[in-house]
């Protein structure tokens, strides 16, 4: 009866032993799900070359790790994955560095002219920075799990005409082989110099600047000609300054004008 008893006391602190583990370990667990989270948890995006893309996204620290972000002079900074960063000429994260239980980040990326289609799956994760003995130390937060980035960079045919190197030198009028009335290789430098979504306007403006400009060299000759001309595109110049001001407009006038062979 005696063991028996040892038994069945046995069986019942080990029964509160597992109990309490168990209760520990899963306050444990919850705890480590409500350190760190992002708003949303993953984030997907697209643009196309030259483009620049931005989004946000909310960092919420629990009470833990937020009073540890940045303890003793370290700082919790974050960055984005070296697949992400390849692609773009530069890229923005404001602010710089988290140390509160509730951030906003804004996240730009400011996409490379040449940056390849396709799709890219990236992340941008926690960095906590500080200095031990004299030496700048910069380690992942392991409590802070990565923002999924899915970035999608897209072209698309942009109907350009091939280039018509030293032929569309030869004369004023150039090459127009799609017959669109600008010479072709005016029409690949816009499109080259200009590229992206957020350049279309842009882009369009100086097409109608070219092709009035193209329209003057053509009526050089003629007098009455190139009165009418120039009053007909006098508009030109407007829309090219309303869409980049004036000193971005007349910089780019002469720069375009540049394009053109002297004859």
């Amino acid at each position: 009866m005696k063991t028996l008893r040892i038994s069945k006391r046995a069986l019942l602190i080990s029964g509160v032993l597992f109990t309490l583990l168990f209760s520990v370990g899963f306050r444990a667990s919850e705890k480590l799900d409500q350190a760190f989270s992002w708003n949303p948890k993953a984030i997907t995006l697209s643009g196309m070359p030259g483009d620049r893309v931005s989004f946000s996204v909310s960092a919420h620290a629990g009470n833990i790790l937020s009073k540890t972000l940045c303890l003793l002079g370290a700082s919790t900074v974050p960055r984005l994955s070296e697949n992400l960063s390849a692609v773009a000429v530069s890229t923005q994260i404001v602010p710089g560095a988290i140390c509160r239980a509730d951030t906003t980040l804004i996240v730009t990326l400011y996409l490379s002219p040449s940056a390849p289609e396709g799709i890219i799956n990236g992340e941008m994760r926690l960095f906590r920075k500080a200095r031990v003995f004299g030496r700048e130390v910069t380690l992942p937060v392991f409590l802070a799990e990565p923002l999924l980035i899915t970035l999608s960079i897209e072209t698309f045919d942009d109907g350009l005409p091939p280039d018509p190197g030293e032929a569309g030198k030869v004369t004023i009028e150039g090459v127009d082989a799609n017959k669109d009335g600008l010479r072709d290789d005016i029409e690949r430098y816009i499109a080259e110099t200009y590229p992206g979504r957020s350049e279309e306007n842009v882009r369009k403006a100086l097409r109608q600047q070219a092709k009035g400009f193209q329209m003057a060299l053509l009526a050089a000759s003629d007098e009455a000609e190139s009165v009418k001309v120039l009053h007909e595109r006098e508009r030109d110049g407007y829309c090219l300054t309303g869409v980049m001001g004036i000193e971005m407009s007349s910089e780019a006038q002469e720069e375009l004008k540049a394009q053109v062979p002297k004859h």
